[in-house]
């Protein structure tokens, strides 16, 4: 039999991380691989050190006795940072996914990266130490960022409106361990991940943050879709008709304008009204083209619903009802999603680099 790829490998691998325990019945019928591959890889990944089996309790039963295949005890660890307008949160866990630290703290993120990421690392750092796990392996940390971020290198794009943060290098500036694994979200992206993690009937949705700005994004075929330039979802700088209001990329009249508007405790009924009918109806129209499983809000609007979020659902649901079905829910995380999703990121891309036989070889 020839020796399966590292795709097989990694497909295989992941469909064990994100459902926990599996038969190979169950990994077959998941992956749509061969009985004799799923066996073949399995047993790889077994002797590798990267997989468990262990025999399921109850009566026997003729032919060969049901096994569950689980992720195998690693040594390192993971890490999600959630860097916000205006606090940093970190969370770590073990390379199953089980968490075991999980704190946060207020910073004025928009002044500086630089500080940013200072405060970052020392926020990481003594997460680190209550949690117990100095001595060992950071394999991969995920980082979530309230800006675009682009290209292969994941530098935050020149928006403008934030000096502080154009051109910022997180990989640069947070200055992990030699070996350790960044990979760097915008915050709508790794909420939209933390949701997909979350919903095991939805393999796409539509991800749109309502809090201390508008951000979204769009997951399809169980996979965050970023576009050619890493844009894809995004829906801040859609115009609303007869909006005069200012916004900070310097136009007028977009949404990221009137829902921040929105958000202000000095807002007034009549302006919330407006903006969650305009985003409702934004929302609904998005929902329309790109035919999503479901809608999710977050943010701090999605997580504490009040009159604004009533008005966005009530917006989405005018249109909506005469033009397709999606259902319009509130982020099962709340405002955990991009946290949760950053550290899955980095759960991710640690599992796939064990999965490669040179990799592994040198995490061990």
């Amino acid at each position: 039999m020839s020796t399966p790829q590292p795709p097989t490998r990694l497909t295989l691998l992941e469909s064990v991380r994100r459902g926990g325990a599996s038969t190979r019945g169950d990994l077959g019928q998941v992956t749509g691989l061969s009985r004799s591959v799923v066996a073949q890889v399995v047993s790889e990944l077994v002797a590798e050190g990267l997989l468990v089996e262990r025999r399921i309790s109850g009566p026997v039963r003729r032919g060969r006795p049901t096994s569950r295949v689980q992720l195998a005890p690693q040594q390192g660890f993971a890490a999600g940072i959630d860097v916000s307008h205006r606090h940093i949160a970190v969370m770590l866990s073990e390379l199953d996914g089980e968490v075991v630290r999980d704190q946060e703290i207020d910073f004025d993120v928009d002044v500086d990266s630089s500080a940013t990421f200072r405060m970052a690392r020392r926020l990481l750092g003594d997460a680190i130490a209550r949690a117990g796990l100095r001595g060992r392996r950071l394999v991969a940390a995920g980082v979530s960022l309230p800006f675009p971020v682009v290209g292969a290198d994941r530098v935050v794009a020149p928006v403008g409106y934030v000096p502080g943060w154009d051109g910022a290098r997180p990989h640069d500036l947070l200055r992990l361990e030699p070996g350790t694994l960044l990979v760097v979200d915008n915050d709508a992206d790794a909420g939209a991940w933390g949701e997909l993690m979350q919903d095991d009937t939805a393999r796409s949705l539509l991800f749109v943050k309502v809090g201390e700005g508008l951000g979204s994004a769009l997951a399809v075929g169980g996979q965050v879709f970023g576009g050619a330039h890493h844009m894809a979802g995004e829906i801040g700088h859609v115009l609303v008709p007869g909006s005069r209001l200012p916004c900070r990329c310097g136009g007028v009249g977009c949404l990221d304008a009137v829902v921040t508007r929105a958000v202000d405790p000095a807002a007034s009924a009549e302006e919330i009204d407006a903006a969650g009918a305009a985003l409702g109806g934004v929302l609904a129209q998005l929902a329309s083209f790109v035919d999503p499983d479901v809608v999710v809000l977050g943010g701090s609007v999605g997580s504490d619903p009040g009159p604004f979020a009533e008005r966005i659902a009530a917006g989405y649901n005018a249109l909506a009802s005469r033009i397709h079905h999606a259902p319009l829910r509130a982020a099962v995380l709340g405002r955990r999603s991009e946290l949760q999703g950053a550290l899955d990121r980095a759960l991710c891309q640690a599992w796939n680099a064990l999965a490669s036989p040179s990799a592994y070889a040198l995490a061990r």
